[in-house]
């Protein structure tokens, strides 16, 4: 697991460097990129790439948050953004990555603007519609399905 979030590591620190030949080399050929909005999925390396290439100015600011593995083939990752981009163009402050291992490689990239749709889909579900109503906690539990989450993600991380 802490594999996975190596490779994710060092992947968005070769991108950072616009260190495209090293960020190819975590990418299977057939990686599947679906960033967030309403663009069409990149289906392999080279319109990974090539995406990740036009975007770089938009990702100019963006730093790792948090890194948290799902099983032994997906990884969470949160990025945050630390400064504006040159361009003026409003973009969120944090955005969400599901990415997807097979062996060594990354397979899938799914991009999500909110961490509960991003906690869905890494654990292996559809990301749920914004009016799906929220199951309510027991009573009396006073542990609710995100507390649970939360403390089980830290758990995980040692802390």
């Amino acid at each position: 697991m802490s594999a996975n979030i190596d490779i994710v590591r060092a992947g968005l620190d070769a991108y950072k460097r616009g260190d495209y030949g090293a960020v190819a080399e975590v990418m299977a050929p057939d990686i599947r990129w679906e960033g967030v909005g309403d663009g069409e999925a990149c289906v392999n390396r080279d319109e990974t790439l090539a995406a990740l290439q036009e975007s770089a100015e938009q990702a100019r600011g963006l730093e790792l948050a948090d890194a948290v593995p799902f099983g032994t083939d997906k990884v969470m990752v949160c990025l945050v953004r630390t400064q504006a981009p040159e361009s003026g163009e409003e973009l969120p402050s944090r955005l969400y990555n599901v990415v997807t291992f097979a062996g060594e490689k990354i397979v899938r990239m799914q991009g999500f603007l909110g961490r509960k749709e991003a906690v869905q889909a890494a654990r292996g579900g559809e990301a749920p519609r914004a009016e799906t109503p929220k199951p309510e906690p027991k009573q009396g539990s006073g542990r609710t399905p995100w507390r649970r989450f939360r403390m089980a993600v830290g758990r995980a991380l040692g802390r």
